[in-house]
């Protein structure tokens, strides 16, 4: 992981001081760095420095939704994903169903203006937050999020 995690170290600092001269150029490249060396940090079980990476993209990318959020709310949303994972993961349920729900309403709002290319990623959202009502005991609401992604994916497999 070293040479990967140094790689990615050594291109955020030269996008983050590009960055400074260029922000519409290069913060979407920093975004996809951070998000980057934090999905590497928590595989790696490095979980708080995966935070501090994820933390750094999302700042970026609210900044960036409120210019274009055609292109960039998907990307947080995959961010809020990210981050979510990691708080479950480290049992801050709580963090995880706030970033787990905003994933949901950003992809429902994905999913209404084009159904065929974000579905899939609101089915896995409905799944997303209803493990964390099934972690929390609140197995009637978990049920009903799943039988929302149950008729997801049974629209996309026909």
């Amino acid at each position: 992981m070293s040479e990967v995690e140094d790689m990615l170290t050594a291109t955020i600092e030269k996008n983050k001081a590009l960055a400074e001269k260029n922000p519409d150029l290069y913060e979407p490249d920093l975004v996809t760095n951070y998000n980057n060396l934090g999905v590497l940090y928590k595989d790696a079980n490095k979980y708080e420095e995966a935070e501090q990476m994820l933390l750094s993209a999302i700042e970026i990318i609210k900044r960036l939704v409120k210019k274009n959020p055609d292109v960039y709310e998907p990307v947080l949303a995959t961010s809020y994903n990210n981050l979510a994972g990691i708080y479950y993961e480290t049992k801050r349920v709580t963090e995880a169903e706030d970033l787990f729900a905003s994933e949901l309403e950003i992809n429902k709002k994905l999913a209404e203006k084009n159904p065929d290319l974000y579905e899939p990623n609101l089915a896995i959202s409905y799944n997303n937050l209803a493990g964390v009502y099934c972690k929390t005991n609140r197995m009637s609401d978990a049920e009903n999020l799943l039988t929302v992604a149950l008729e997801i994916n049974k629209k996309l497999v026909k």
